[in-house]
């Protein structure tokens, strides 16, 4: 039987929705039903928002809007949609915990549902600005739609949260820099003026841009900000694609404030560096002068101490685990909850672990090469991303090789080593030989010798105990300085040695 809790709209000086995000709070179940009518008009119109009636306990909510939301993760009405409940829409002053508007998100893309309680968590304990969340399950006219991820909504209820004054500019970026015109969630009708003043700031040069940011920007809090989000590997987030984020301009401060946002996709690519490329508008120039990478390496330091805690971590995934194996329905779902845990968890230690090894290491040191010259890469550091493998520098044939050994089941052996790098074309290439590896079952088993890029399918190496030429070409762009070089064996009871001496970087 599900636990049901109803909804107390009463709060007194608790902030509005502080009993529905309480982490002992119980999963609440809505059921949504939406007339025949108003399913066609959303049908047409997905993101108009159209009228229902919401039943969360005993407590019964009619005339609430409904629309459907979402772009990567959006999914039809015969699907699972996510969505988004507006709950003064056609019945003003209607709130749900003191709320006019929630979000319940499908989380197609985060299996474990938990990617977003967590992180939101990490970034408000970073000081950064970032919904609240929950989870809820959702029936729509009957249909069992399972667990959702349930979100606060950014608006000037948001905001009074974090803003003495909430009615200042609310902006949205969407695979959008800041110098392009941003949807304005909140505020009065705006020319983004204000936006327009804060891009000319980021580019002006030497100490004046920093003067005249700081005026601008809460640039403390904006450390932070990249901080959080390349410790948690978002790898959609402003720092790496320019998406995922809002940015408030607080009337009290005549600042701007980077806000926390969509942190679905977290803890995957758990290699990158803890240094964001500096290719976008704010993180170039907050990041660009010796001085100002000292300030950002100083502060994900301390964020990493004080914040990143795995402690922490494994205590709020924990209650957070109890609380969604209490509302599911059969014990393979329960089963299936833990196992989805574990999972993340295991990530989220893996990212921790390679996070703590760039911190106790120096900056990579920058390569300088002239067109048509070549360098050799040294400086290789063993390390297991999956399975079992051993890993060792060998003499093999009176060559100095990086040996690696896989295990018996599928496993993935990598030398890493990285290099900050102008920006041009280039390529790296080197002799590799392997022993019993095979493609069979997948087209990214075998060896490779290759810059590391999340997605990136360069080709395999199978040898069959020959020396055989790998090579990789690559365009570095502003911005994207530093680079990751690896060689890797992704195989089963399988060998590969990579030449050492051969491994050279071609500046085309």
């Amino acid at each position: 039987m599900l636990a049901l809790a109803s909804p107390c709209l009463t709060f007194g000086a608790l902030p509005a929705g502080s009993k529905l995000f309480a982490e002992d709070a119980p999963i609440l179940a809505f059921r949504i039903e939406i007339a025949d009518r108003e399913l066609l008009r959303l049908a047409r119109a997905n993101r108009s928002y159209v009228t229902a009636t919401v039943t969360v306990g005993e407590e019964v909510f009619k005339n609430v809007g409904v629309r459907l939301k979402g772009r990567g993760s959006f999914q039809p009405l015969n699907q699972k949609p996510s969505l988004a409940l507006k709950f003064d829409t056609f019945t003003p002053q209607q709130k749900f915990f003191g709320l006019t508007k929630i979000m319940l998100n499908n989380s197609v893309q985060d299996s474990s549902l938990l990617s977003e309680y967590l992180c939101t968590g990490l970034f408000r304990d970073a000081g950064v600005p970032a919904a609240r969340v929950t989870h809820a399950r959702v029936t729509l006219n009957g249909r069992d739609l399972g667990f959702y991820v349930l979100i606060e909504a950014m608006n000037k209820t948001f905001l009074k949260q974090h803003f003495t004054d909430a009615n200042g500019n609310l902006y949205e970026g969407y695979a959008q820099d800041i110098d392009q015109k941003l949807e304005n969630d909140s505020g009065p009708p705006s020319n983004q003026s204000d936006l327009s003043a804060l891009v000319a700031a980021a580019r002006l040069s030497g100490s004046e841009r920093m003067t005249r940011l700081r005026e601008l920007l809460d640039v403390e809090r904006f450390y932070s900000f990249l901080g959080v989000s390349v410790m948690i590997a978002q790898h959609d987030s402003y720092p790496f694609n320019r998406n995922n984020y809002r940015i408030y301009h607080d009337p009290a401060s005549r600042q701007f404030v980077m806000i926390a946002h969509g942190i679905d996709g977290t803890f995957r690519d758990n290699n990158i560096s803890i240094r964001p490329p500096a290719k976008y508008i704010l993180t170039k120039a907050v990041l660009e002068r010796p001085e100002d990478r000292q300030k950002y390496r100083e502060r994900i330091a301390d964020l990493f101490t004080n914040v990143f805690k795995m402690e922490l971590i494994t205590n709020r995934l924990a209650k957070a685990t109890t609380r969604l194996q209490a509302a599911a329905l059969t014990d393979m779902e329960r089963v299936k909850i833990a196992e989805r845990t574990t999972n993340f968890l295991r990530r989220i230690s893996q990212r921790h672990e390679h996070v703590a090894k760039q911190l106790a290491q120096p900056e990579p040191s920058r390569i300088r090469i002239e067109s048509g010259k070549e360098v050799q890469l040294t400086g290789w550091e063993p390390e297991v991303d999956e399975g079992a493998a051993t890993m060792e520098k060998q003499t093999f044939e009176d060559r100095s090789v990086l040996y690696v050994k896989t295990g018996p089941a599928l496993s993935l052996g990598v030398w890493r080593m990285r290099a900050l790098l102008d920006p041009g074309r280039y390529r790296v290439s080197g002799r590799v030989q392997t022993s019993n590896a095979s493609q069979q079952g997948s087209s990214l088993n075998g060896a490779a010798i290759r810059t590391f890029k999340m997605y990136a399918t360069p080709k395999r190496i199978i040898s069959n105990d020959t020396w055989a030429n790998a090579m990789h070409p690559f365009i570095v762009s502003a911005g994207d300085e530093e680079i990751e070089f690896v060689c890797e064996l992704r195989a089963a009871n399988a060998e590969a040695r990579f030449d050492a001496e051969s491994i050279k970087l071609v500046r085309e």
